[in-house]
């Protein structure tokens, strides 16, 4: 990791977070930059807005003269990590090369996959290039319940492409995303067995949410995923029951950050502040920077270096979110990608500390 970037990061951090006071500054730290390379996807998942063929995404990728044009200005920003998301990041068929060019330049790398194109070749690519992290998306240890709910994917694949990772990729950090829903709060516990069956040892669990790019599906649709205040006494059981074997499997979990944190959001409260547009950022795939995916700006990078963008006035509209206190995505979301850049402490008793400790950031 580079030294004076990190530095960088923890003085802009420490001095939002622990302050107290308000936005006043802009921070000369763009931490994590997450950019939506495509909308192009190979599954049709039931908690995202492209299933049933949802329209109001047209196929797009970033283009590529603007994506080898961000490598070089990532620096100035003093960039730690960048995310790729989609869509199917994959399905961009120059990302190893992209994630080559930014292992050079001392850039640590993460991509949100359904793993489902990841063979023997592809986790081999990904290796050399130089991926930093995986984050692989599995919501259900069953293999009919998971295909269920992610249509399109086979639970059957996600299991060899984690198998590929390790024996190609032996460098890159895996996790499993599970995103919580209404019909999968349950299998919690047995997410975290399954994880440690395969060798994975960090979960992150995403709670369903329609904050952001979700609140264009139909309400409908989103009223039957959504966590309500009735399923918290069911939601907090699995909770502590996958905590405890999280514990004594050495699985890395968020699990304790959901405890306090998920009943405060049902209910509107927040306690931690939130990230966006102060340490993180989001592209989408024509190039408009934003605080988050729901709060983009109208500039473009094709107009505009990255740097003028970061310090841009649409970064301050997130703190005026009105979502903010139901939000899981920016803090709770984009800064566990920093948290996987630290290796695992080996002992038992540190990985208990551990496993708290990042959590909490």
């Amino acid at each position: 990791m580079h030294l004076g970037r990190l530095l960088k990061t923890i003085n802009c951090g420490m001095r939002y977070l622990g302050t107290g006071a308000k936005n006043e500054h802009r921070p000369e730290v763009l931490t994590v930059l997450v950019i939506k390379l495509t909308t192009r996807c190979n599954a049709r998942c039931t908690i995202c807005t492209l299933a049933n063929g949802n329209k109001t995404y047209s196929h797009q990728d970033l283009p590529q003269e603007m994506a080898h044009k961000l490598i070089s200005q990532l620096q100035k920003t003093n960039t730690l990590l960048v995310g790729f998301t989609g869509g199917e990041p994959l399905l961009y068929e120059p990302l190893p090369e992209i994630i080559r060019k930014l292992t050079t330049a001392h850039i640590h790398t993460h991509i949100c996959t359904n793993a489902q194109l990841i063979d023997r070749s592809m986790a081999r690519l990904l290796g050399q290039a130089g991926l930093t992290s995986a984050s692989i998306s599995l919501d259900h240890p069953h293999p009919d319940i998971n295909d269920s709910i992610r249509a399109g994917t086979k639970h059957s694949r996600v299991v060899s492409a984690v198998s590929y990772m390790q024996q190609e990729a032996k460098n890159t950090r895996l996790s499993l995303g599970m995103t919580v829903t209404r019909h999968n709060l349950s299998a919690i516990e047995q997410m975290v067995g399954f994880a440690n069956s395969i060798g994975i040892n960090y979960l992150k669990l995403q709670p369903y949410h329609t904050n952001l790019e979700q609140h264009i599906k139909p309400s409908t649709q989103a009223d039957s995923l959504c966590i309500r205040d009735k399923d918290l006494p069911v939601l907090l059981e699995n909770l502590h029951l996958a905590n405890s074997l999280s514990l004594s499997q050495g699985v890395m979990t968020n699990i304790p950050m959901l405890l306090t944190e998920l009943p405060n959001s049902i209910y509107g409260i927040r306690r931690l502040r939130c990230l966006a547009g102060r340490m993180i950022a989001f592209m989408d795939q024509t190039g408009r920077l934003g605080a988050c995916p729901g709060m983009l700006g109208d500039k473009k990078f094709t107009d505009n270096s990255l740097l003028d963008l970061w310090n841009d006035s649409v970064m301050e509209a997130a703190s005026n979110c009105p979502q903010l206190p139901r939000c899981f995505d920016t803090t709770y979301g984009e800064l566990s990608y920093l948290m996987s850049l630290v290796s695992r402490p080996r002992s038992r008793m540190l990985q208990q500390f551990w496993t708290r400790f990042k959590t909490w950031g």
